[in-house]
């Protein structure tokens, strides 16, 4: 875990209350408001072209997202890092993201999926795409109703066996 991503882990455990959560961050990172830019916006308002996720020191290969969960998250990071391409792998503090951003994008991912994500989500061991994709995957079971999950289950018992493998082979 980077220094940066250990820094604010220590905040948001030190602080639950998402008010405070918010304040405690800008005055970790000197902001004179919330309204403060990320590294990349203000590159780019610099007149530099926004940052690629190659450039941020992957050590890893970049893995493509895979599952719809994987895709609409990784286009929620795109819009809100201005980065052209993201790995499921890519820490989002180290593509430029902060934790103003880290919230806003909790919050995005919740009205996208129709979730309720905590806050809790920015303490996973990495914030990743593939790791946000494990939680609101698991918020979706979790909240979903017995109805939902009645016709879920009545779906998948009049699949043929192939296609169920398929499914569950695709993550």
């Amino acid at each position: 875990m980077s220094e940066k991503s250990a820094r604010y882990l220590r905040i948001a455990n030190e602080l639950s209350d998402p008010a405070r959560l918010l304040e405690a961050m800008a005055a970790e990172r000197g902001d004179a408001g919330l309204g403060a830019a990320t590294p990349a916006a203000e590159a780019v308002g610099r007149g530099a072209a926004p940052p690629a996720a190659e450039s941020a020191g992957r050590v890893r290969p970049a893995v493509a997202p895979s599952t719809p969960t994987e895709r609409q998250l990784a286009e929620l990071w795109r819009g809100l890092l201005n980065v052209e391409a993201v790995s499921v792998d890519d820490d989002f503090f180290e593509l430029g993201g902060n934790s103003l951003d880290a919230v806003a994008l909790v919050a995005r991912a919740s009205a996208a999926f129709g979730v309720d994500l905590p806050l809790d989500v920015l303490l996973l061991p990495e914030f990743t795409i593939a790791e946000l994709a494990g939680a609101v995957d698991r918020a979706q079971v979790e909240q979903a109703s017995a109805e939902e999950v009645a016709r879920l289950v009545a779906s998948i018992s009049r699949m043929p066996d192939e296609e169920v493998r398929r499914l569950l082979a695709e993550g």
